[in-house]
């Protein structure tokens, strides 16, 4: 790869732009009013502003793979839909009262959540989707649900072995790489991350507790 050793203009103000918006997205942990689907939409919208220009409009409309735009878009749509009706939560009242013990909960999450992505693929709509009723069985089960969202987001955000991510759809449908190549180069990722939850997450968990 031919990386030159200075960054152009252009680089250095996407990392201006992208720096902006991480900075936003975790703001919106402590303030409710910032959506994070709304900053990633207007940063995107920046880099096509006169002066800034880091993006072709008509390159971006041929190049991407709308496909994955109208899925994203379509979950997004419906998953607010669900969170503002109450659907979630009359789901979440269905659900019996399990006496389930903590490792047996975090597994069964997990498998919810990597079977889930097969079908919604935008960890961004499945976790608020699902959360209500994992919260509701959490708490019937006697477990903190504060534990059980943490198993939900490390799992909807760290799907590397496959491309069943927003991000990863988009770029998998460019043909660059074959599925398997993604499993091969993210190994490594996958098992830091595991290791690295298995060591944080009894800290931080209590906590909670």
């Amino acid at each position: 790869m031919d990386i030159p050793e200075r960054m152009e203009k252009k680089e250095k103000k996407v990392l201006v732009i992208v720096c902006a918006m991480l900075l936003l997205w975790i703001s919106s942990s402590w303030i409710s009013m910032i959506n994070v689907m709304i900053v990633a939409t207007l940063g995107c919208c920046m880099m096509f502003l006169p002066g800034i220009e880091v993006l072709d409009v008509e390159t971006f409309l041929r190049e991407n793979s709308w496909d994955a735009f109208f899925l994203v878009g379509t979950v997004l749509s419906i998953s607010a839909a669900m969170i503002t009706n109450g659907v979630s939560d009359v789901i979440a009242g269905l659900v019996p009262a399990l006496e389930i013990s903590l490792p047996v909960l975090i597994e069964l999450t997990a498998a919810i959540i990597f079977v889930s992505l097969l079908v919604i693929p935008v960890a961004s709509s499945l976790v608020p989707i699902l959360a209500p009723t994992l919260i509701a069985v959490a708490a019937n089960a006697g477990v903190s649900p504060e534990l059980i969202m943490m198993t939900a987001a490390v799992c909807a955000c760290n799907c590397y072995l496959l491309p069943l991510d927003t991000v990863a759809l988009i770029t998998y449908g460019k043909g660059y790489y074959a599925m398997t190549d993604m499993a091969k180069s993210t190994l490594f990722l996958q098992i830091a991350v595991t290791v690295l939850a298995a060591v944080w997450l009894p800290v931080v968990g209590r906590v909670f507790m």
